[in-house]
């Protein structure tokens, strides 16, 4: 009979509704999930962070006979999951609540997808309250970076706040400076000290992140409940010297010796390893110094050309040398500087005159710019429009050309009773085609994430400044595989980020009037007092740059040079074939006009003027581009599979060249020869 009763009272405390979140948690507070009435028959256990769930489990004996559970889901709803097996009858519910805690309805299944936070222990006494402290947290740090929901953060405070300020609930905040999440945290640190296997380097690493941990959850709470800094995060911090001095205490000699060591020879080990992880960088910087200042003071340094022509000259007879090349006797010219041309001219022309003065300038601003910016934030600032900007932008401008071009054409072929079947078939195979080259820069893009694990994708959440414009090759990507998966395009591989920050940026779009106004809303650029005021962007963006070079530096110099020319052949590419696409589009006007039926024979329609040279000169260069670098893609990368990609979309290009010459019939015919190195 007293089991009947704990069972009718847990199926009440579980399965009980309410019309407001504010409500609910109340009830299952005040009864502390069920600890104070019914720990005696089932054994109760939190449960903290499973799957973004937080609550209890309930177990009689060795059997889970109910589960209470909290989430908050992206949409911004929350969402309590409540089960019972009772006599081997199970019951499952979801309810849910909108962003201001009102109940809208129920259902059997979860309807959405629940944040994920780091479950930081923030308050021992309830799952839910920690897990509140947790979101709030993350969405304190996500506010930062543009990313957090500020009416989210408005009422879980609300919520907080209404339990912390009530006489008949407990929160560990409500001891001060005796809050219990710290005093747990202090107590972990005493008791490591107290491990004689751990060495004093392997305690302070945890030391370190232990106090990473309490400072987050100080500023969680202070924040979230408005507390003075005096009354709440000063004894916090008074409390980690007094933990430190007792640590000193407990085991004197091994500090001593620990600090002794560490302010010493591990300040020396310390500059050994960053030496060692730096050692391509440290020769860049020993060499980028002296050789920035030769061409910089080059005008007024006659010898400063002259050494770097002899460091030139050394190595190139070196290499000579060693590889027992012989002079090539049928030279054009000679890679040689007269004496003739370096001394002073007394007579220059204007033309001379203005192109010196205008280097003149373009030293004095390269001087003014590194006035202004540290190293570090200027190459961050060429990796955020090299990395971060141009080459998704490349990618996105190409694919939408071809979905115009597409769009056009599929528009011509709704009639098709008064278009030639040659020309009918040409469309054909240009949506073909097309897709095809989509196919490409998808498979670029996906490569291009994995590439960029840091400088693009922010896998270890480092970069200060990313908002959805920086976010929108992610939002890009996904609309890719959305359209060519219909088409039964396999995914291609990428980073398992990609996904999660589609969502993530699209979520922290905030939609405007206009679209000055959405800018506005999501760019702290069109926020700033004045647009174009350099001084007050680079205030915020230099950190952001500062980020950008260190992730950039964290492969090997020789990495990052291969990898740039191997991402700039790429996006070269791509814009070549966006190039194309524009001047398809161009042309479908003309071919259509003059493929109507009755007037293939005898039309004078051709070519726009130069559009042959335009093409030729196109294809020329996109073609040159993938063999200049070819030898060593395919000789040093592997299983990439780029080069048979790229040869690929050149002779995607080419076929398109050969049916266009026939249907224009210039006269000026590309062959098809069998042998595809050949035009």
């Amino acid at each position: 009979m007293v089991h009947a009763n704990a069972f009718t009272k847990l199926t009440n405390l579980v399965m009980s509704q309410a019309m407001t979140l504010d409500e609910r948690l109340a009830c299952i507070f005040s009864q502390r999930g069920g600890k104070k009435t019914l720990s005696g028959v089932f054994s109760i256990e939190d449960v903290h962070g499973f799957n973004g769930f937080s609550g209890y489990n309930y177990w009689h004996g060795d059997q889970l006979v109910a589960q209470l559970h909290l989430a908050s889901l992206i949409s911004g709803t929350y969402v309590l999951y409540k089960y019972t097996n009772i006599e081997g009858v199970e019951t499952k519910h979801y309810d849910y609540f909108d962003s201001e805690g009102n109940f809208f309805y129920e259902s059997q299944s979860l309807d959405g997808e629940a944040v994920i936070y780091g479950s930081i222990a923030m308050d021992p006494t309830s799952p839910f309250i920690n897990q509140i402290y947790n979101i709030l947290h993350q969405e304190y740090e996500n506010a930062s970076r543009n990313f957090g929901s500020t009416s989210r953060i408005a009422y879980l405070e609300k919520l907080l706040k209404s339990f912390y300020e009530a006489d008949k609930y407990s929160l560990s905040v409500n001891a001060g400076s005796n809050d219990f999440a710290l005093a747990n945290i202090d107590n972990e640190i005493l008791k490591i000290e107290r491990d004689t296997v751990l060495t004093y380097k392997e305690r302070q690493d945890v030391y370190k992140d232990l106090r990473r941990v309490k400072s987050k959850v100080v500023k969680t709470k202070k924040r979230a409940h408005s507390l003075p800094f005096i009354k709440y995060a000063l004894p916090a911090l008074l409390t980690n010297i007094i933990v430190r001095f007792k640590n000193l205490i407990n085991r004197p000699l091994n500090n001593l010796k620990g600090l002794m060591h560490r302010h010493s020879v591990g300040h020396v080990q310390w500059f050994g390893r960053t030496v060692q992880q730096n050692l391509g960088l440290s020769i860049a910087m020993a060499i980028y110094g002296p050789f920035t200042f030769y061409f910089i003071t080059q005008p007024m340094n006659p010898h400063a050309m002259w050494a770097v022509g002899k460091v030139r000259g050394a190595y190139i007879e070196m290499v000579d040398s060693i590889s027992g090349k012989k002079p090539d006797q049928n030279l054009i010219y000679q890679d040689k500087v007269s004496t003739k041309t370096a001394a002073i001219d007394q007579k220059k022309d204007n033309a001379d005159k203005t192109w010196q003065n205008r280097m003149d300038r373009f030293k004095a601003m390269q001087i003014a710019y590194e006035e202004s910016l540290v190293f570090a934030a200027r190459i961050g600032r060429i990796e955020q429009f090299e990395q971060q900007f141009n080459f998704p932008l490349t990618a996105e401008a190409a694919w939408m050309e071809m979905e115009l071009y597409l769009q056009d054409i599929e528009s011509i072929l709704q009639d098709k009773s008064n278009l030639d079947r040659d020309y009918t078939a040409y469309l054909q195979h240009e949506i073909d085609r097309t897709i095809e080259l989509q196919v490409y820069i998808w498979r670029k893009m996906a490569q291009f994430f994995l590439d960029h694990p840091y400088i693009v994708v922010d896998q270890n959440n480092e970069q200060t400044e990313r908002n959805y414009y920086v976010g929108r090759q992610f939002i890009f990507f996904e609309a890719m595989t959305e359209k060519l998966s219909k088409l039964s395009h396999p995914q291609p591989e990428t980073h398992g980020l990609v996904g999660q920050l589609a969502k993530d940026f699209r979520a922290a779009k905030l939609e405007g009037n206009s679209i000055l106004d959405t800018l506005k809303k999501n760019s702290k650029l069109f926020r700033q007092k004045e647009l174009f005021n350099s001084d007050e962007h680079r205030d915020y963006m230099a950190r952001q740059w500062e980020v950008l070079f260190l992730q950039q530096n964290k492969k090997q110099e020789a990495a990052s040079f291969a990898l740039q020319s191997y991402t700039w052949s790429v996006k070269n590419a791509i814009w070549i074939l966006q190039t194309f696409t524009s001047a398809k589009r161009s042309e479908l006007g003309i071919l259509s006009r003059k493929f109507q039926q009755g007037q293939t024979q005898g039309s004078t329609l051709g070519p726009v003027a130069g559009m042959n040279e335009y093409l030729e000169n196109m294809y020329h260069n996109l073609t040159m581009e993938y063999v200049s670098i070819k030898k060593e893609m395919v000789e040093t990368l592997g299983e990439d599979t780029e080069p048979e990609q790229r040869e690929n979309v050149i002779n995607n290009l080419k076929e398109y060249l050969i049916e266009r010459d026939k249907l224009m019939n210039t006269g000026m015919y590309a062959k098809n020869f069998e042998d595809k190195k050949t035009i």
